[in-house]
């Protein structure tokens, strides 16, 4: 028999701990009813008291019975707000036993953990390789790292084996020889890191083998682009939700591409600009201290410029139609609704994906993406020394390590020395004179911009987005929208699917070098002639969605200018594959004169008064009542080690509604909010305590 609910006393009065399937709950007062009743009720938002919490069992983090103390002891993490609103906190249970014996409450444990892990397949206390970047976006990492991330990972069991970089390429030296058996790789920084790590892998004497450790990005850079798309747009900047993603998520296949330059072959896994998207990402790195606006300021600094990219572009076009990219991110994100739908019934594995909608005789996935056969391209960076064996892991088998050899697979399209001309292999020239080219993987490149609304993550093409110059005024008006991927329907922009695409910058006199920025990953490439492909399924990230998260291509979404668009691009697949921009683009009218100002002078303004700040522990905790976090004043103490003050303390009532906040009581540890019961029921504690790791 399953036991699913316990009676424990929590502050001096009895509640119950009950879970189903699908979330734990903790009731105030003692359930008389049966055990399917209460789960029934459970379930049923109406029939639930105000001061009862909710919480979605993949958020428990752990929990234990101490048979001395009589005391269970729960870890999760709830939202910071009642109303589900808010960034994430971890938050500590501790309730004795009030009826049931020790063998009764040691099974309740064993029955949640059980349905916590074990019907969902994640494993439980996994060993995960953390990298931390003290130095990245507006160095705030080891701040984070060690008041937010790191008491959620020791409340879930994980085994944590921490570096902290020192320099750039740090985190490459480390992934080069890095053991095989870790369940991910946890980056505490922004995009860069996994760029580092990525290439640390292609170097590795096993490759295709370390590519498949999966990597979970914890947001504390400028961008931080790839964790927008695990998280989507409401989670995409919240650290603890980036842990709960490393300890619950999946290892989920997708695409990385090879840029090939001067013989040299680097790993690519989100994007590669040039023209003005390079301009404004490289242009303000002086300007990391801003945080992501630095790109919406280096945007309306680009376009105020109008300086037209000296290159010649090439690609070798899968798709060009966008209903048919919409229609099919739709059809994903029906098949990704129905798959977790069924998840808690059955095991969540994301390995197995269906073959590119794009995909036709014309244009095979087999030729034109192999993954098997023939001797691999060797990797430029530096030999790796020879590593011990390793245990066999449980993650997914690279495609590429079928014929029992561990290497990167073979190039196709990148040839030394140049690329294709125009009409040779399928391969087209883009005609007019160009603004800037992005191309990509993953819809958010930063929180204002969704480059690739269309992209999906194993559909084995990049997605390539072409703007070529236009009036000042349609280029500023482009900013509204772009969060929500308005630009993928904008008449003038060109946005196809392509295996491969080919870069030749231009001189701009005879005897000189070509002037402008690559920008791959958000680093600096040398501005010179290359080729990128893409090899599908060849890496893996951690995500608990088993797809990009955004709202793009969802039912009842808003596509602004997708109705618009259906009457004009039905001749624009033709034109794009012919190398043309689309022809019958309009200047589109600007935002009116007050939203523009908003839009483009606020980035400027606070570049003029802005200076970097320290950042600091502020000593002012959320306070979490009933499951709603207020904002209390709270007197810091301070860390002996670090001489940083720590987390503030502030008061937690779970089983009563808490009209006035309670005065604090200090506790041995300062980053979790911690509930404690009377010991063994018997009397009401003199005071609850709660600690919540706060905001930085």
């Amino acid at each position: 028999m399953v036991h699913r609910d316990i009676v424990i006393r929590l502050h001096g009065k009895t509640a119950t701990l009950a879970f189903t399937d699908s979330a734990l709950t903790v009731a105030r007062g003692a359930a008389t009813d049966t055990s399917s009743a209460r789960s029934a009720r459970s379930s049923d938002s109406a029939s639930r008291s105000k001061s009862d919490v909710e919480v979605p069992l993949r958020n428990v983090l752990g929990a234990e019975f101490d048979e001395k103390t009589r005391e269970i002891v729960i870890h999760f993490v709830s939202r910071k707000k009642k109303n589900g609103k808010g960034p994430h906190v971890l938050v500590k249970i501790t309730g004795a036993v009030k009826d049931a014996e020790n063998y009764t409450a040691k099974l309740w444990v064993d029955n949640l953990l059980q349905s916590v892990f074990t019907s969902s397949g994640v494993t439980n206390g996994r060993k995960l390789k953390v990298l931390v970047n003290p130095h990245g976006g507006q160095g705030k990492g080891l701040v984070v790292w060690r008041k937010r991330i790191e008491p959620i990972f020791k409340a879930a069991g994980c085994q944590i084996d921490l570096t902290i970089t020192t320099h750039n390429g740090h985190a490459y030296d480390l992934a080069k020889t890095l053991a095989l058996d870790y369940d991910a790789v946890v980056t505490v920084s922004g995009d860069g890191l996994i760029h580092e790590v990525l290439n640390g892998f292609a170097a590795h004497e096993q490759p295709t083998k370390a590519l498949s450790i999966p990597i979970a990005p914890i947001p504390t850079g400028s961008g931080n682009g790839m964790a927008l798309n695990l998280l989507g747009l409401a989670d995409g900047f919240d650290v603890v939700a980036a842990a709960l993603n490393a300890i619950r998520g999946h290892p989920m296949p997708v695409d990385l591409f090879s840029i090939v330059q001067e013989g040299k072959r680097s790993v690519s896994f989100m994007s590669q600009a040039l023209g003005l998207m390079a301009d404004l990402d490289l242009g303000t790195e002086h300007l990391r201290w801003m945080g992501d606006a630095r790109f919406v300021y280096g945007f309306i600094r680009g376009v105020l410029s109008q300086k037209p990219c000296p290159i010649e572009l090439y690609y070798k076009p899968a798709e060009t139609d966008r209903q048919k990219m919409y229609k099919a991110l739709q059809d994903r994100h029906a098949t990704q609704a129905t798959h977790q739908a069924h998840a808690s019934t059955a095991s969540v594995s994301f390995a197995v994906r269906p073959s590119s909608p794009f995909s036709s005789p014309a244009t095979p996935f087999a030729s034109s993406t192999p993954f098997s056969g023939g001797p691999a391209n060797s990797f430029s960076g530096p030999a790796s020394p020879t590593s011990a064996s390793t245990p066999s892991d449980r993650r997914p088998k690279s495609p590429m390590s079928e014929d029992g050899e561990d290497g990167l697979p073979p190039l196709v399209y990148a040839k030394s020395g140049g690329g294709s001309e125009s009409g040779e292999d399928g391969w087209t020239k883009f005609e007019d004179p160009i603004l800037f080219v992005y191309a990509g993987k993953g819809p958010y490149v930063a929180r204002d911009m969704m480059a690739f609304p269309a992209s999906l993550p194993d559909d084995g093409l990049i997605d390539v987005t072409i703007h070529p110059m236009a009036p000042m005024g349609e280029l500023l008006g482009a900013l509204n929208g772009a969060d929500k991927g308005d630009l993928f329907w904008r008449k003038r922009l060109t946005y196809l699917k392509a295996h491969a695409f080919h870069v030749r910058p231009v001189a701009p006199a005879p005897n000189r070098e070509p002037q402008g920025n690559l920008s791959v990953d958000g680093e600096r490439f040398p501005f010179k002639e290359f080729t990128v492909e893409v090899h599908q399924k060849l890496g893996r990230l951690m995500s608990m969605h088993g797809m990009y998260v955004s709202d793009f291509g969802k039912e009842g979404a808003s596509g602004k200018g997708k109705d618009a668009a259906k009457a004009t691009t039905a001749g624009k697949p033709d034109d794009v594959a012919k190398g043309k921009a689309p022809t019958n683009g309009v200047a589109l009218a600007p935002p009116p004169a007050g939203k523009l100002a908003k839009t483009a002078q606020a980035p400027v303004a606070e570049a003029a008064v802005a200076a970097p700040k320290e950042v600091t522990e502020t000593g002012v905790a959320p306070e979490v009542t009933n499951g709603t976090a207020k904002d209390v004043e709270a007197t810091p103490a301070t860390d002996v080690a670090t001489h940083e003050p720590a987390t503030g303390v502030v008061t937690h009532e779970l089983a009563k509604e808490a009209e006035e906040p309670k005065a604090g009581i200090p506790v041995e540890k300062a980053d979790e909010t911690t509930c404690r019961a009377a010991p063994n029921g018997d009397a009401p504690a003199s005071s609850a305590t709660a600690q919540v790791a706060e905001e930085h």
